[in-house]
């Protein structure tokens, strides 16, 4: 097939699909064109799939960014706050900076005192020293806090490239996707 005609047929896929205005990732992209897409084996996934990736092999993929300066997006959710904050980070951010991002506040009881929320936030990630040079409470469906986030990496940045590392269903998705409509 021509290139050409590859890009046609993209157009028509992403016509079909509505997402002509839409900037997908690469695994967004698969999926929406029927695509198998690597997947952490042991984590919701079939064990079996020729397409599964073991923990071990992703954190040797990402071993390298302990020996680089890189700027790391942690994403972990609220309501499972322990359950997804990663193991072991530390092994893969090693002192680089940590701009951590506490996702689906919107989740929570209505009257949350979200102060209280940030202090206990910062106690937890304190005890795991890790260089965390600032902590973000958002929402990514209503855009809460993500503008807040968008200005420290802007700030932050600098000539480093930016990893999002979060576990499965922590909202890494949606928090890309809501970084997209505001900037």
């Amino acid at each position: 097939m021509c290139v050409l005609c590859c890009v046609v047929l993209c157009w028509v896929q992403k016509k079909r699909h509505r997402q002509l205005r839409t900037i997908l990732c690469g695994r967004c992209r698969s999926l929406s064109h029927g695509q198998m897409v690597t997947a952490v084996c042991g984590h919701g996934g079939y064990p079996g799939g020729k397409q599964f990736v073991s923990a071990e092999e992703l954190r040797e993929k990402l071993s390298h960014l302990c020996h680089e300066k890189v700027l790391i997006v942690k994403l972990v959710d609220i309501i499972d706050f322990n359950g997804s904050f990663l193991a072991r980070i530390r092994d893969l951010a090693g002192a680089n900076p940590i701009i951590l991002v506490i996702t689906k506040i919107d989740l929570l009881p209505k009257g949350t005192d979200l102060n209280c929320i940030g202090d206990w936030v910062v106690e937890a990630t304190t005890k795991k020293k890790l260089n965390v040079i600032s902590i973000h409470l958002t929402s990514s469906k209503p855009l809460v806090g993500i503008a807040g986030v968008i200005s420290k990496i802007q700030k932050e940045k600098k000539v480093r490239d930016v990893y999002i590392l979060g576990s499965a269903n922590v909202g890494k998705s949606a928090f890309v996707n809501a970084l997209l409509k505001i900037i």
